[in-house]
């Protein structure tokens, strides 16, 4: 699905396979499932949290077990095992 400009407040977002452009995110729940890559552009978020399901899932389990932690970048990251 194609977003454009679009406000998003307090919503739990599925991002596999969706295009943003020049949306606002604010307290969402931003989750990535690893089945389709997202697009985002111009975009901006603001207190939202990642959640991984699925394939991703299963790939930050077994990075985190070779001892891989998200990078600082990752503001607002949500513990992926829950």
């Amino acid at each position: 699905m194609i977003h454009r400009g679009k406000t998003f407040t307090d919503q739990r977002i599925l991002l596999d396979g969706s295009e943003f452009y020049d949306c606002v995110f604010t307290r969402c729940v931003l989750v990535f499932r690893g089945e389709q890559l997202p697009v985002s552009h111009n975009s901006l978020r603001d207190g939202c949290k990642i959640k991984l399901e699925g394939m991703a899932l299963e790939i930050a389990q077994i990075l985190s077990s070779m001892g891989w932690t998200p990078p600082a970048s990752f503001t607002g990251w949500d513990d992926p095992f829950s």
